[in-house]
């Protein structure tokens, strides 16, 4: 890891930035993102051909359009989904996950029953792995949105809100994530779901660097205990999937009693989309 750092103007650092390791896919984006979502799916107990809607977020999709449509039906056969309307969201970076969340909730709201959303993305090379202000791993996250009534047995959580907003000026990946942005979406999340700050259990917040995540996560809000920032070190940064793959290790470390709240939060400089999670007895 340490040649990555060769000529850039970061400090070696593991300690001070959390790092420890990244992942390199030996497999091909299309399998990376049908293995994840193939686990959702076994782990919803869905039949493939129940979902309705699938969602492909990913920060930079190769080719022409018909190569982005080639890539949702490579996913879509791999794991079985047919009949299903799909889409797919680049524009809104390492945020993308929450912002398909998003769309993935309007879905629903509008009458789908499940709704499979997948993140996935891969560096193109070493140069694309190092920046300012994280470090990138290959990988892959996905979950099952359901309406209430379609939902099966089993663990997963409540979608209880969602709030974003914006910064168009501070679009630019040069720019700082601002915390000022950071209170202003995560307080009308509070609000939305009745929920005090107090009452968050742990957020999982986009694994950039530790001082990054600090001033960001931290002067916006969260105590230092809330934040998940296990995964900074050990996965670094998985592009947009990071609030999901955060959500699932933590959920597998911890034990959570129903109605714990949890807030997945995807941030980019001049973006920021939170949403507010209960742990349920249900799957959603």
């Amino acid at each position: 890891m340490e040649a990555l750092f060769t000529g850039c103007d970061l400090p070696y650092d593991p300690d001070l930035l959390g790092l420890d390791r990244y992942f390199v896919a030996d497999e091909p984006l299309a399998r990376t993102a049908a293995l994840s979502a193939g686990e959702s799916l076994a782990a919803s107990d869905l039949d493939p051909h129940e979902i309705d809607a699938l969602l492909l977020c990913a920060t930079r999709i190769a080719g022409e359009p018909a190569d982005h449509a080639r890539l949702i039906g490579d996913i879509a056969r791999t794991v079985g989904v047919s009949d299903a309307w799909a889409a797919g969201v680049t524009a809104a970076r390492c945020a993308g996950l929450m912002a398909g969340l998003r769309m993935a909730e309007g879905l629903v709201a509008s009458g789908h029953r499940h709704v499979l959303l997948v993140a996935a993305d891969a560096a193109h090379g070493p140069q694309d792995r190092l920046r300012p202000f994280a470090l990138f791993s290959d990988g892959a996250a996905s979950c099952v949105l359901s309406a209430r009534d379609a939902r099966r047995a089993g663990s997963g959580f409540d979608l209880i809100a969602m709030s974003g907003g914006g910064d168009v000026a501070r679009m630019d990946e040069g720019a700082r994530l601002s915390a000022e942005l950071n209170a202003r979406v995560d307080d009308m999340l509070l609000r939305r779901s009745g929920t005090p700050r107090g009452g968050v259990r742990a957020v999982m917040p986009t694994n950039v660097f530790r001082p990054v995540l600090a001033m960001s996560e931290i002067q916006g809000g969260w105590a230092p205990e809330q934040l998940y920032l296990d995964n900074v070190a050990r996965c670094a940064h998985c592009f947009a999937a990071d609030p999901i793959v955060n959500l699932a290790d933590y959920a597998r470390a911890e034990t959570l009693a129903p109605g714990d709240r949890i807030v997945l939060a995807g941030s980019v400089p001049g973006l920021r989309i939170s949403a507010m999670l209960a742990a349920a007895t249900g799957a959603v």
